[in-house]
């Protein structure tokens, strides 16, 4: 095996039965960065930016370490939540930490994880969505309260947001995880413990391009290399903004006429649906001004679902 990477195994005893996931350790340095990829079976878009990674590991100024398949049975079935514990538990993987020693398959496997990146410098958990949009990281403050968002903790997480280059960010404090039942997340467990984090969202493969993923890696490599420099090394924090989702009123095909991200102003139409059920077609318009974020691609929609996301921007407290 090459001296440059190595790989060892987590692993949960259920009865008869072991169950293994990966780790895969690469890069030099003194720190360590941890990635969380696939923590949702169903969202492999991290796997192609570890690929690209780890492709280009020389270029690293710091020592990698990924999880991967971070939900193994959700991965193999191709579903969001982890297959061993259904039909029992519906609990999202991604609330359900800190996890338990002796909890659901899930739990067992967060409470292994948590354990991993206790040792590490900085993580960066990576999800992906299923509509149209680009990537954006997410600083999510979860689990603390705002004066409690300070020295290497902020220092490390807004170095590492500057350094990924991106348009925007998606802020969560405590009270947007509430609203949106985002309790429960790796980001706020790691924040109790102190250890500087953000998340990242990807769109899904099909919506992504050689050229963004390189883009993306790239400046994931810089990010890496700069931890716990002495230098602050951040140019420009991208746009912190929260978000607003519009859900359909209606049944029927939604059509996207603009493409994220961009400027929208509070009556703009973003898309039309046709109502299969009366052969009418409705303009959707944007209920309010602020960044188009993220889209429903072309497809079937029911009344309650998602259509578009909406940014305003915000300067939180600590800024």
């Amino acid at each position: 095996m090459s001296q440059d990477f190595k790989t060892q195994k987590l692993r949960i005893k259920l009865g008869p039965v072991d169950l293994n996931f990966p780790i895969l350790s690469f890069g030099q340095g003194k720190k360590t960065i941890g990635l969380v990829v696939g923590l949702h079976g169903v969202e492999t878009a991290g796997f192609f930016i570890v690929e690209k990674l780890f492709q280009k590991r020389k270029k690293l100024g710091n020592k990698v370490k990924v999880i991967l398949g971070a939900n193994p049975s959700g991965l193999i079935g191709n579903s969001r939540f982890n297959g061993l514990d259904l039909p029992m538990d519906v609990k999202d993987p991604n609330r359900s930490y800190p996890g338990k020693p002796l909890g659901s398959v899930q739990e067992r496997i967060n409470d292994l994880i948590l354990e991993q990146l206790k040792s590490c410098d900085f993580v960066l958990d990576i999800h992906n969505y299923s509509n149209l949009g680009g990537p954006f990281p997410l600083l999510a403050l979860e689990g603390i309260a705002f004066e409690d968002f300070k020295g290497q903790l902020k220092e490390e997480s807004l170095k590492f947001l500057g350094n990924l280059k991106s348009q925007f960010a998606f802020f969560v404090d405590a009270k947007q995880a509430e609203q949106r039942g985002f309790n429960g997340t790796l980001n706020e467990s790691l924040n109790k413990l102190g250890t500087p984090n953000l998340g990242l969202e990807m769109p899904s493969i099909e919506f992504l391009n050689e050229k963004t993923i390189d883009q993306m890696v790239n400046s994931l490599i810089t990010a890496i290399n700069n931890v716990h420099l002495n230098n602050k090394s951040v140019l420009k924090l991208p746009k912190l903004i929260n978000t607003k989702v519009t859900k359909s009123e209606r049944a029927g095909v939604f059509t996207p006429l603009i493409l994220p991200p961009c400027p929208i102003k509070a009556g703009q139409k973003i898309g039309t649906l046709f109502d299969s059920f009366t052969g009418l077609t409705f303009s959707i318009k944007s209920p309010t001004s602020g960044l188009l974020v993220v889209v429903k691609r072309k497809n079937f929609v029911r009344v309650g679902e998602f259509l578009f996301e909406i940014g305003s921007r915000i300067k939180p407290a600590f800024l």
